[in-house]
């Protein structure tokens, strides 16, 4: 059996750059004997154009606004239906474009950047720091999360969207219920499960089986200038009533990995989940920024052995060597199972 991913890293894209690009990386899995380590080549790299070269936006500040080039920080990716669809955790102003876009999948040309789908939803715009995107198992839904790494009362950092695909303008804020009511205080459930910690955040999204969502914590400290890297994840249960989706108030911490250093050198921090359902383990991307020095690997792991908090498998290259990315990896998604 072999399968498909797409694994997006953010290509050195900052606010001064006026370069709308991300790139990626597709990898195919050899297949693997019983009790082999999880083995992935590079199939093929590239470019992702969010929009095109010099795009304008606004940019507020001490309630002065003024224009700046617009920059593609591309922070997530899922594919549902034969399109990639993205997230750009970098706000953007303009009537003909938008934070989340998608891209037809093209085997051949693995994307088609001539047919960009920009969706405009106001409450995509007004969302801010998307972080990472997921799809139901059915393929009904996609959900994106933010970053919930600030305080905010309109909850611009502190929210998770859901939608159907092809009914984009119909864009839903997913709540919590407790006691028969409704919150969109999603973060106050996330940071008891960290004991309460000041700062935090996540960078991390998706739904496995049983109506079960994952939440990946990149971060921990104080402020976001005083944090350590995180490898936890929170699971919490969905709802579907009335053609909506609930969380249910029962957010639990269920895995913290703190063994990274018995497998790699640097300290990591989950950057993007992703559930592989053609082989029932879940994909942890996790990234590090340590000065001028960045980079990303990637991790496995069964459901057996995460809720036991076993510490997951580090995917290797066909030379068995750890598998290293020389870019800060944001987000992976599964193409699809391809026959061997």
């Amino acid at each position: 059996m072999k399968i498909l991913l797409f694994i997006l890293l953010f290509l050195f894209i900052f606010s001064s750059c006026s370069s709308g690009k991300g790139k990626f990386y597709l990898g195919l899995n050899n297949t693997l004997k019983p009790n082999e380590k999880e083995q992935y080549i590079i199939k093929n790299t590239g470019i992702i154009n969010c929009f095109e070269e010099g795009k304008k936006t606004k940019f507020v500040k001490n309630n002065k606004e003024t224009e700046i080039l617009a920059s593609c920080e591309l922070s997530a990716v899922v594919f549902n239906n034969n399109n990639l669809f993205f997230a750009n955790d970098k706000s953007i102003y303009d009537n003909n474009v938008s934070p989340i876009f998608s891209i037809p999948f093209n085997n051949k040309n693995f994307t088609d950047n001539n047919n960009i789908t920009y969706y405009k939803n106001s409450k995509f715009l007004f969302t801010k720091k998307f972080e990472d995107l997921t799809v139901t198992l059915d393929n009904k839904y996609i959900f994106a999360t933010t970053s919930f790494d600030r305080d905010d009362s309109n909850y611009e950092y502190n929210s998770i969207l859901y939608w159907q695909p092809e009914f984009p303008n119909n864009v839903e804020f997913l709540s919590v219920i407790e006691n028969e009511k409704e919150t969109r205080d999603i973060k106050k459930y996330l940071q008891k499960e960290l004991n309460n910690s000041k700062y935090f955040k996540v960078e991390g999204l998706t739904i496995i089986p049983d109506d079960k969502i994952l939440f990946g914590i990149r971060e921990e400290g104080d402020s976001y200038k005083n944090f350590e890297y995180s490898f936890k994840i929170i699971l919490a249960s969905l709802i579907y009533k009335d053609s909506k989706y609930f969380l249910k108030n029962d957010f639990k911490l269920i895995y913290n990995f703190k063994n990274t250093n018995k497998y790699i050198n640097e300290k990591v921090g989950i950057s993007g989940l992703a559930w592989n359902k053609f082989n029932d383990k879940l994909f942890i991307l996790s990234s590090f920024e340590h000065e001028n020095i960045i980079g990303a690997y990637l991790w496995t792991i069964d459901l057996d052995r995460l809720y036991r908090n076993n510490n997951p498998s580090l995917v290797h290259d066909n030379k068995n060597i750890p598998l290293k990315f020389n870019n800060k990896a944001e987000g992976i998604t599964i193409l699809n199972n391809t026959p061997s």
